[in-house]
């Protein structure tokens, strides 16, 4: 992913990257042994979902009243696009989808690098891949979802090449 950081200004999804390492590393502290490849070419969208793990208590005290407090958190990635035959990234989905992969074989790290130059590495579970679907004269559906397993690791693009507003 290109040191393209956003510093002003409203920012287009398009900027915030997504890769997946198609080696299948699991350890988000050993990111620099993965081949992290761009899922840019074929995906048409992505919906996140914080998953936010909430804990709600009524105390006596609040009359019938509750507090939440968020105790953790189950994030999830729905990526939707297009089968991109020799894409890696699509090459490497879609062909966890042919051979039926389950288990450690479906988690791999994902890199996530946000408009505002936040990088997060996080170990993933490919989950729920459809390959195929659509109209005949259509291009074939890809969807799929990351799920997020542990903490990831955060760090920050280097800012010395930030790009200005409205690149």
């Amino acid at each position: 992913m290109a040191n393209d950081v956003l510093k002003t200004g409203f920012s287009h999804n398009w900027r915030n990257g997504i890769e997946i390492d198609t080696a299948g590393n699991l350890d988000p502290a050993q990111a620099t042994d993965a081949t992290f490849v761009t899922l840019a070419a074929f995906m048409t969208g992505i919906t996140p979902t914080p998953g936010d793990v909430v804990e709600n208590a009524n105390y006596w005290a609040d009359k019938d009243n509750s507090h939440s407090d968020v105790t953790g958190h189950a994030r999830t990635w729905a990526i939707t696009g297009n089968v991109l035959q020799g894409d890696p990234a699509c090459d490497f989905i879609q062909g966890l989808e042919d051979k039926e992969a389950t288990g450690d074989d479906v988690k791999t790290l994902a890199r996530f690098t946000k408009a505002n130059g936040v990088v997060k590495v996080y170990q993933v579970t490919v989950q729920n891949i459809v390959t195929i679907g659509g109209n005949g004269n259509a291009k074939s559906t890809l969807t799929f979802t990351l799920a997020a397993n542990g903490m990831p690791v955060t760090s920050t693009v280097d800012e010395t090449d930030a790009a200005p507003a409205g690149k």
